[in-house]
């Protein structure tokens, strides 16, 4: 297997449902599978995924067991040589699994890539990071960056040139490709979320653990 796509969900239905047919609508020469792990969602989602989805390999958990639990729930079945954890609002273009698995194929310490992500209307989504210090994340309860936002400009990389592929501390989950075989020789262990986190940071402090490890991002 290829590529093993892992969705986690909770209660977006229909983000979910125009996710799973934009994947399906993928130009791929590469063998794909896709999990969903839904978090205990009273929305229908379980009973859309049966119904309309019957190849997506549905995971159905009797309570919200946050992010990084249900992942790792997916990543222990997962069989691809790349995983992408992908949030259920995304959608891909036609040819996004494609340009991005040749990418990261044919660069062999990136253990995480992720692409250029864009707004329904077309603006670019900002998403790298560079670690968070606590400085950082006192600025940021504090509410001054609403009046002052220069003064996350360092820590949100504010002039980060997304038209060109470039080495990064972290980026979000949002579209969070891992490949697998090469964080196992690194680590000789399935890339899986320290389960302590329950929705915030899993991914900054994953790609903290690829640079220990000896990989980039």
């Amino acid at each position: 297997m290829d590529l093993s796509i892992i969705i986690v969900s909770w209660n977006v239905k229909e983000k979910l449902q125009a996710n799973l047919k934009a994947l399906y609508k993928s130009e791929s020469s590469f063998k794909f599978e896709i999990f969903v792990v839904d978090n205990n969602s009273q929305d229908g989602s379980a009973e859309m995924i049966k119904s309309e989805f019957p190849k997506v390999r549905l995971i159905a958990n009797s309570e919200n067991f946050g992010f990084a639990k249900a992942s790792n729930q997916a990543i222990r079945l997962a069989s691809g040589k790349f995983i992408l954890l992908l949030n259920p609002d995304m959608q891909v273009h036609s040819d996004s699994l494609a340009l991005t698995l040749n990418f990261a194929s044919q660069n062999e310490m990136a253990t995480v890539t992720g692409c250029r992500l864009v707004s329904p209307s077309g603006e670019l989504i900002k998403q790298v990071r560079r670690f968070p210090k606590i400085c950082d994340q006192l600025l940021v309860i504090s509410k001054l960056p609403h009046l002052f936002p220069f003064l996350l400009n360092k820590y949100l990389c504010s002039s980060f040139n997304y038209d060109k592929s470039s080495r990064v501390d972290s980026l979000r989950g949002a579209f969070f490709l891992i490949n697998s075989e090469n964080y196992k020789k690194l680590s000789g262990l399935k890339p899986c979320l320290d389960e302590r986190y329950f929705i915030w940071f899993e991914e900054v402090d994953f790609c903290r653990q690829v640079y220990k490890l000896g990989g980039e991002v």
